[in-house]
């Protein structure tokens, strides 16, 4: 009799600490979904524009591009331009300068990031410092085809005797750091002294760009 009332007892303590138990882990860990990655979608001129045709496409960046997207945001402009047909090289060249102006605007955007991020004594020895570094970098903007920055995608419209070109340039925010690197060494190590890492900086802030 004795033994049956330690065992009703005993299962009756081990139910309660079980359930204890249990309440107490769902109460610890929530759970909670992951929220879901949104794919960074390029420009495709051809479906805002029916009447604009793909003339030219980088291949070698298309098969990159999933991956790049995944590792981290792509910095591209789009520029336009509307001229006569018979000077299509103008017309080309003025799609171009507008891309390349759309990155530079975005570049400013990244450099304000950066600045955000550094004390005010970092930012009263090395803001002109970190202007410099960028006023390099746009230098290097319209010389630097294939490396700083490629031409992925154009696209030709026609009406009249006018034609439209649409380019789409991306810019490739790695190779920009080695041109940096490169130009500012002296310069980056005696920021880091400061304790100013300026390529860490450089990183974190294209991930907060609100491209168009």
């Amino acid at each position: 009799m004795q033994e049956a009332i330690f065992w009703v007892i005993f299962s009756t303590v081990a139910a309660v600490l079980l359930f204890t138990q249990v309440l107490s882990t769902n109460i610890s860990k929530p759970n909670v979904q992951p929220p879901e990655e949104i794919k960074q979608v390029l420009p495709d001129v051809s479906k805002s524009d029916k009447n604009a045709n793909l003339v030219y496409e980088n291949y070698v960046l298309t098969k990159r591009l999933d991956q790049l997207a995944e590792e981290k945001k792509i910095i591209y402009g789009l520029g336009d331009y509307t001229g006569p047909q018979f000077n299509i090289s103008v017309v080309k060249e003025g799609a171009k300068q507008n891309a390349l102006q759309e990155i530079m605007d975005l570049l400013e955007q990244v450099k304000i990031n950066i600045k955000a991020k550094i004390t005010k004594e970092q930012s009263d020895k090395y803001s002109q410092t970190i202007d410099d570094i960028f006023s390099a970098i746009y230098e290097q903007l319209s010389a630097s085809e294939g490396t700083l920055v490629n031409t992925y995608k154009i696209w030709q419209k026609n009406s009249g005797e006018l034609t439209t070109y649409y380019i789409l340039i991306l810019f490739d925010d790695e190779y920009a750091m080695i041109l940096i690197q490169n130009f500012f060494f002296d310069t980056l190590m005696t920021m880091k002294t400061d304790g100013l890492d300026f390529e860490s900086l450089w990183k974190s802030a294209f991930t907060k760009v609100p491209q168009k």
